[in-house]
């Protein structure tokens, strides 16, 4: 029985939810900040890749994946690595994406 993507990115996107509001809750993380949607956006990004690769879709949730996954980073990381590096390497990944997609394609 194969698990449709829906369901699963939900599963993750409310435990990543729930883990978040309990480190609110904790005092570790404010309410609404950068941290809390980096919680929630970088395991959800990484699930949207590895479900590319398994799934071996044409890119769509390589890119998708990807652009979640560096949003997150992006959130998390606000203060040390300035914004143009990291758009700089989602620009990047989605070139390779493309790229090795096209290959695939054509072999």
């Amino acid at each position: 029985m194969k698990i449709r993507y829906e369901f699963i990115a939900a599963t993750i996107f409310f435990i990543s939810l729930g883990f978040a509001l309990i480190l609110v809750g904790l005092g570790r993380v404010d309410f609404l900040s950068f941290e809390f949607f980096a919680i929630i956006l970088i395991p959800f990004g990484a699930y949207t890749i590895i479900h590319g690769l398994i799934s071996k879709e044409d890119t769509y949730y390589y890119v998708w994946g990807s652009i979640i996954f560096i949003v997150g980073l992006s959130f998390l990381f606000y203060n040390i690595i300035p914004l143009p590096i990291l758009i700089g390497a989602v620009i990047i990944l989605i070139t390779l994406i493309g790229f090795l997609s096209y290959i695939k394609r054509k072999s």
